[in-house]
């Protein structure tokens, strides 16, 4: 997305998702519990390869089938 700013849905108390105004692709989300953190999809990033994972978020919510072998923490 170019040229127009994200919407910005306040999805529950301290939290907020962003998406395209046009289209309504999620984009974003940001918390309060995580203060200077803004979350979103790899999908959106340019080159996803030169940005390098520090953690896992909510692996215990992931598919059965994925399994993760690395030795990332969990955030």
């Amino acid at each position: 997305m170019t040229g127009l700013q994200p919407s910005v849905y306040p999805s529950s108390p301290g939290n907020a998702r962003g998406f395209c105004p046009r289209c309504g692709s999620p984009l974003f989300y940001r918390s309060s519990r995580h203060p200077g953190e803004c979350h979103f999809y790899a999908a959106l990033l340019d080159a996803p390869d030169q940005v390098v994972p520090q953690m896992h978020v909510h692996r215990d919510e992931a598919l059965s089938w994925l399994h993760l072998d690395d030795d990332l923490p969990d955030g």
